[in-house]
């Protein structure tokens, strides 16, 4: 019996025993952790429902970096610049070479919202684990090769349902779909610049109301962990309804992982803008 309970823990043990790689937010976690499970635990410093943009580093955080292996992140954020700063020779920046897109004084970091833009980010991060572990080529290239093949077919999906599209304007309380809207054909009305917190302004209120009424399909989109309050009170002004996009990707599901957020994305912006899903 006391084997048998010794051999049943032997999977959990050699899981913690493994060292870690710490990733900055999800958009990140998914394909690292999906190309390094099995030689690295994979692990997610955003675990909840935060505004990443401005994040607050705790002292947890910075003991998480000091016993992880390896930092991955974005490389765009602020706050990431102070996690670097803590341990500069493990940490690999995953926006290199990205052809980003400029908002005001800020790059946009939502790459991962058009699965076509995300191919790089994917493929950044098995050069990052690459680097880290040389010894990891053949299971981290046939872990890619995988991954971009399921992409591919997102990004596949995407194009079908968004060229069905009666409207091809996305208004949002929020400036995060603007590879979206480069790589599908889509215009974006944001309330907010790229960062979420920002106030919106009465004009762009009215502005944003003006293009609601002018639409064939009257939808506002708000995001996941953001206030539905705004967005409510400008829909019914407009008599529009408001839809809901996880573009965090934060998991709501058990099981989640970026093709299922992305396809739940997907069925919203069909339903938000009239598309055949």
């Amino acid at each position: 019996m006391l084997r048998l309970f010794f051999l049943l823990l032997l999977p959990i043990f050699f899981s913690f025993s493994k060292e870690v790689i710490l990733t900055t937010t999800y958009p990140l976690y998914y394909p690292v952790k999906f190309m390094a499970e099995g030689r690295y635990r994979v692990e997610v410093l955003l675990e909840k429902e935060a505004d990443p943009h401005h994040y607050e580093l705790k002292p947890s955080d910075i003991k998480r970096l000091k016993g992880s292996k390896a930092l991955f992140y974005l490389g765009v954020e602020g706050w990431e610049t102070k996690l670097v700063k803590a341990n500069p020779s493990k940490a690999y920046p995953l926006a290199k070479g990205l052809n980003l897109i400029k908002s005001g004084k800020f790059y946009d970091p939502h790459v991962w919202m058009s699965p076509k833009a995300y191919e790089g980010l994917v493929e950044n991060a098995y050069r990052a684990l690459m680097e880290l572990d040389p010894a990891g080529k053949g299971e981290y290239t046939v872990k890619k090769d995988e991954f971009l093949q399921k992409l591919r077919q997102l990004d596949k999906r995407y194009g079908e349902v968004l060229k069905t599209c009666k409207s091809k304007t996305v208004v949002i309380t929020h400036q995060s779909l603007s590879y979206l809207a480069r790589d599908y054909g889509l215009n974006v009305v944001g309330i907010r610049g790229v960062h979420a917190e920002e106030e919106p302004k009465p004009s762009e209120i009215k502005k944003l109301l003006q293009t609601l009424q002018k639409l064939p399909v009257k939808s506002l989109f708000y995001e996941l962990g953001q206030d539905k309050s705004l967005a409510e009170s400008i829909a019914k002004q407009a008599n529009a309804t408001v839809v809901l996009l996880n573009t965090s990707l934060m998991p709501q599901e058990p099981g989640d992982d970026y093709f299922s957020i992305m396809e739940r994305n997907l069925r919203a912006l069909a339903t938000g803008l009239g598309c055949k899903y």
